[in-house]
């Protein structure tokens, strides 16, 4: 098994670094300039697809039950609303422009 995270010799972050990483609510930019790592880097720790193996702060306090049951919520929203699972987690992610926003798009046929 390949070491992960900080473990790996050419890891330019500590596991405390991506896990702040994954909560930052900044623009990429900002981070990118504290971290001095690339935008992709960033990208990549707050869509899970690197240091997936790290736990978001709170996760090891969930039950499997309390998981399954937030899971659920999602999808109970994502029927009630007529969207994805997919776009409610864009949206509690602040990743999903604004309401007023997409309606504009809308309008201007973008």
């Amino acid at each position: 098994m390949r070491p992960r995270g900080a473990a790996h010799p050419r890891s330019k972050l500590t596991d405390a670094q991506a896990l702040a990483i994954l909560s930052d609510t900044r623009p990429l930019a900002e981070i990118t300039a504290e971290y001095g790592v690339s935008r992709a880097t960033i990208s990549n720790i707050r869509h899970r697809k690197r240091w997936a193996h790290l736990a978001p702060d709170g996760m090891d306090r969930l039950s499997e039950k309390e998981i399954r049951e937030i899971r659920e919520a999602g999808e109970r929203l994502a029927a009630a609303y007529g969207v994805s699972r997919w776009v409610i987690a864009e949206i509690i992610n602040h990743y999903a422009p604004t309401a007023a926003c997409a309606r504009s798009r809308v309008s201007a046929g973008t």
